[in-house]
């Protein structure tokens, strides 16, 4: 006669947050002294699946984070895998794989932006800026 088969269990669960607050500078941008409001929302759903020796689970999140002014928002995203294994009550091994990624839309305010340069090399009109000495001035001007 053959060996009752060992319990078997899948489970899912989720996790949800999310979260309003105020931040100052989040990103540290230069020259922003002002803060935002912001929020927050995030999700982490895991698939696991267990037998009398080993667990593996499949997890992952997803978050994002917006400003109301100034900063833009965050947004990141995570996959992970993970097997453990028991051999003997002294042996076991875990596997462990990850992968992560973020992409980030800052807006900066005009007014700490970098002020613009004419580095277009046109010869303008007035007539003191007029003729080749004037166009090299430009052209240097833009290295």
């Amino acid at each position: 006669m053959a060996a009752p088969a060992a319990a078997q269990s899948v489970q899912f669960n989720a996790v949800a947050q999310s979260e309003i607050g105020y931040g100052t500078n989040p990103f540290l941008a230069p020259g922003l002294t002002e803060g935002s409001i912001f929020s927050s929302l995030s999700i982490a759903p895991n698939l696991i699946y267990q037998t009398a020796r080993s667990t593996t689970t499949l997890q992952g999140k997803y978050s994002r984070d917006s400003y109301l002014h100034d900063f833009g928002h965050t947004d990141s995203g995570n996959i992970g895998f993970v097997r453990a294994d028991r051999f003997t009550q002294f042996l076991s091994q875990t596997l462990t794989a990850n992968f992560q990624t973020t992409n980030r839309d800052t807006i900066t305010d005009p007014t700490v932006a970098p002020l613009p340069r004419c580095t277009s090399g046109m010869m303008a009109t007035c007539p003191a800026t007029m003729g080749k000495p004037a166009m090299w001035r430009i052209w240097l001007s833009a290295w």
